[in-house]
């Protein structure tokens, strides 16, 4: 899964191992539909393939929405990379995985279902010079 991909600004050029690996291999997603076209509704609904009004993630902060929702939603352990790792597929994940994963949620409780992580955690998600990221089960380490 990626985010934020825009056909005008040709952001797949940018992403070489992701086309050699996935596109040019056929998955492809020509049109692809949300019910919710919201960050975080949205990103649940795609990891446990239920739509937002029965997840009950509506909105993309707390209270409504973002990880202390999903937490709280009881989706941690029953959402698609658990369902991966349980099929035998090893699970990675870098990057934002959802709003308010941030240095107070990020261990409350740790993400289930993957092998290795690499997440960007809020209040840093969108400051490059100074991103935070939490390895694993690590505690987070601010990159100025």
């Amino acid at each position: 899964m990626t985010d934020d991909q825009d056909l005008q600004l040709d952001s797949l050029s940018y992403t070489p191992l992701t086309m050699k690996h996935m596109a040019e291999k056929g998955t492809t997603f020509a049109n692809h539909f949300v019910t919710t076209a919201l960050c975080c509704p949205s990103r649940v609904s795609l990891l446990t393939g239920r739509q937002a009004h029965n997840t009950n993630v509506t909105d993309v902060n707390p209270p409504w929405g973002g990880y202390p929702k999903f937490i709280e939603q009881g989706f941690n352990e029953n959402y698609l990379p658990v369902w991966l790792q349980q099929a035998g597929y090893d699970t990675y994940y870098t990057g934002k995985l959802m709003n308010a994963h941030s240095l107070e949620y990020y261990n409350r409780p740790h993400a289930a279902g993957f092998n290795g992580s690499d997440f960007v955690l809020d209040l840093y998600t969108y400051d490059y010079l100074n991103a935070t990221y939490q390895r694993n089960h690590n505690h987070p380490v601010s990159y100025l």
